[in-house]
């Protein structure tokens, strides 16, 4: 499924005011003093060597201009953090990925909670933080334990483990859509919706046309999901349809609300999981920490998600004309915001390829920044957390017995296959 327009076609901004559309958003010219990097980003071997594509981004410049895409893209801490937090210049509402939103038509409904500015944003923020709040979360951590309790010790009695099979997904799989609400569960299809949905981030690749295509019936069954009659009588979208009864949005903006809870918070926590784990297994040391302080849980996780950044590519655009360590950002330029390399700007963090528990971890762009930080990081955390914490209750030693392999994605750094050994605790 393709809805692009082609690169030929014309469309205003505003009226009068045309401009030509390339890969789905508005043309531009590199801006003076940027260098131009002659490279496609989404090429399989970038987006599958962040910490390569990283190094290189933060020697050329505040600012790259990548002309496959008629793109501008930062990674320094300081100029990705500008970008992120100021809204009045740099906008969601045209989208987090490369369509413009305003200009193309898109494969789903925009976000009215990721895709908006204020005021339209001050409307659906408080409904979410409500639903999702740390006390809500906190709540959570018995049935979280319990399924993790259950993984963990299936994992341990095994030679070994495919851990993004056996334990990241199940472990989300499992939880999310009973904290979400939703009566029907089909792992499959949520899943292909997670995929679909960070993929369509990305330019018009085949990466991208083949997850539209395989994720057709996966849109379909979300959209089924999100209505009343398939949720529960509790959970945060049993909140949200309470605040829709409650006059604070219609019965679509509950439904768009839900839609984004789910779309959120499925690939990035199992990403974010698996991360962990690898690091886990590549820093024994940091585990023997892990292991003697439990509590250095939420730590472990928050540094395992900056030094592997789920999401490594989200845009902004400029809504006119303004500077940035002294570059002048045309009007509606979209900017590529790389996290990875900002998380790991030697700038902003000593040692920055260095998975350390007793980092300084304030800072950290990982959940976003800004108004538009990501509204389910309190519940990612208490569910990393809460893994995590057993983990270090009932395991000893975990290796590596095999090779990761990472799966490409346009948006997400994300582990397909992570062979692990999990070697139970005697006093566990």
């Amino acid at each position: 499924m393709n809805l692009r327009p082609s690169s030929s076609n014309k469309h205003g901004l505003k009226k009068g005011e045309p401009v030509e559309i390339v890969h789905g958003h508005a043309r531009m010219a590199p801006p003076d003093n940027v260098p131009v990097w002659d490279i496609d980003p989404y090429d399989r071997s970038v987006m599958l060597d962040q910490a390569g594509f990283g190094r290189e981004l933060l020697k050329r410049g505040p600012f790259v201009y990548f002309p496959k895409y008629s793109i501008l893209a930062c990674g320094r801490y300081e100029v990705v953090r500008e970008v992120f937090s100021d809204w009045r210049r740099f906008s969601n509402a045209h989208g987090e990925g490369m369509d413009d939103l305003k200009l193309v038509p898109n494969w789903r409904p925009p976000s009215i909670v990721l895709e908006v500015d204020p005021p339209d944003h001050n409307k659906t923020r408080p409904v979410i933080q409500r639903a999702m709040s740390p006390k809500v979360a906190g709540e959570l951590v018995p049935m979280l334990r319990k399924s993790a309790e259950t993984l963990i010790a299936k994992a341990t009695s095994k030679p070994s483990v495919e851990a993004q099979a056996e334990l990241s997904e199940p472990f989300i799989c499992e939880v999310f859509p009973q904290l979400v609400g939703m009566v029907n569960r089909d792992d499959e299809k949520a899943k292909d919706y997670g995929l679909m949905a960070t993929n369509a981030f990305g330019p018009d690749n085949e990466l991208r046309r083949s997850w539209l295509n395989k994720g057709a019936e996966a849109n379909i069954w979300i959209n089924q999901q999100t209505k009343r009659e398939n949720i529960g009588g509790s959970g945060f979208a049993r909140t949200i349809f309470n605040s829709v009864d409650a006059g604070d949005l219609s019965e679509e903006e509950g439904r768009l609300v839900i839609r984004s809870i789910f779309s959120a918070g499925l690939d990035t926590t199992i990403a974010g999981i698996s991360s962990v784990l690898l690091c886990l297994a590549k820093n024994p040391d940091q585990f023997e920490k892990l292991k003697s302080n439990p509590a250095l849980a939420r730590v472990a996780f928050e540094e395992s998600v900056r030094v592997v950044t789920p999401f490594h590519s989200l845009f902004r655009t400029s809504l006119g004309e303004t500077r940035v360590a002294g570059i002048k950002i045309p009007r509606y330029a979209k900017i590529l915001c790389s996290l990875p390399t900002a998380n790991r700007d030697p700038r902003k963090w000593n040692e920055p390829d260095k998975f350390d528990l007793s980092r300084d971890i304030r800072g950290s762009v990982s959940f976003g920044y800004g108004i538009h930080s990501c509204v389910g990081m309190h519940v990612a955390r208490v569910e990393v957390e809460t893994f995590l914490t057993v983990l270090a209750e009932k395991v000893e030693q975990i290796e590596l017995v095999g090779d990761p392999v990472w799966l490409q994605n346009n948006a997400v750094q994300m582990l397909e296959k992570l062979p692990l050994r999990l070697r139970p605790r005697k006093d566990g």
